[in-house]
């Protein structure tokens, strides 16, 4: 099927993945790392509540005998890069025997401060995992937020060179809107669109959901929009036009289909914010043609 996506690796889109920082459990709080405390968290003079850079940030030489994983509080089962922070697993991708994980990265903090980027790793089993190069940069594409991941089958957007099927990452750009960059090679190096954004805007819009919709042959995206989400649809993945919206949700949207327990061939929809609040048993048109309002909310 087009745009196979892996949208439960763990949980959902938003699992809880492992603080990856080095164990330095003897670093002092007088050092310039500041103290270690809260789970490995830097402690104590923030401001307005954010870390400063001296608490956040990792040096050179903390991480520099610390680029293994036989460490006393390095967790050996789930996945950590081999330093700096990681969360929300994002661009959950399988093409030719990999899964792709994308997740927020900042390879030189504690707290992902001023370094967010998407780190990148990939795995044949879902237990052994191999780093690969970080994605996307921090002031290019200006501390890059949440998005997804396709397989682009068919080539609908035009992007595929070569023997190998055009691997499509959709990202939050902070300053400009959705944007996507793409692959020739398997996910080993990634292209940023030319005409990048590919749905401007970029105040409190964010974490673009893209699948395929077999049902009509075309590309669908849920983003989160100010307290709520839109829905869009696309031909090409990179011209989309608007279908309707949901109020009452909140940031990294996920929506999947499911079938319905004792009774055959019926099939409904599920809509997950980030907070775990859902939305169940919808029709697909049912979802485009509810005002605007959520009425069935859970929790």
């Amino acid at each position: 099927m087009e745009g196979t996506i892996l949208n439960k690796l763990i949980v959902n889109r938003r699992s809880f993945l492992a603080l990856a920082v080095p164990a330095m459990s003897q670093t002092s709080p007088s050092s310039p790392a500041g103290g270690r405390g809260n789970g490995g968290q830097a402690t104590g003079g923030r401001s307005n509540g954010q870390p400063t850079p001296q608490q956040a940030d990792l040096t050179p030489e903390e991480v520099a005998d610390e680029q293994h994983y036989n460490q006393p509080l390095r967790p050996q089962f789930h996945y950590t890069p081999i330093q700096g922070d990681l969360n929300d697993a994002t661009g959950l991708i399988y093409y030719k025997g990999e899964y792709h994980l994308f997740h927020m990265y900042d390879e030189w903090s504690r707290l992902r401060a001023a370094h967010k980027r998407w780190g990148h790793a990939v795995t044949t089993d879902l237990v052994h995992w191999q780093q690969l190069p970080a994605v996307l940069d921090t002031i290019i594409d200006n501390k890059p937020g949440s998005g997804s991941g396709v397989v682009d089958w068919n080539n609908s957007s035009g992007l595929r060179v070569g023997p190998e099927k055009a691997l499509i990452i959709f990202y939050t750009d902070y300053q400009r809107g959705t944007c996507i960059a793409f692959s020739h090679d398997r996910g080993r190096t990634w292209t940023r669109h030319r005409k990048n954004p590919i749905i401007p805007g970029a105040a409190d819009a964010r974490d673009p959901l893209v699948f395929w919709y077999e049902p009509a042959s075309q590309w669908r995206m849920v983003r989160y929009e100010k307290r709520g989400f839109a829905f869009y649809e696309s031909s090409d993945l990179l011209q989309w036009t608007w279908l309707s919206r949901l109020d009452g949700f909140f940031e990294c949207p996920d929506f999947f289909e499911l079938p319905v327990l004792n009774a055959a061939n019926e099939r409904r929809w599920v809509l997950v914010d980030g907070n775990g609040t859902y939305l169940g048993g919808l029709r697909w048109k049912a979802v485009h043609t509810t005002n605007g309002k959520a009425a069935r909310r859970i929790r």
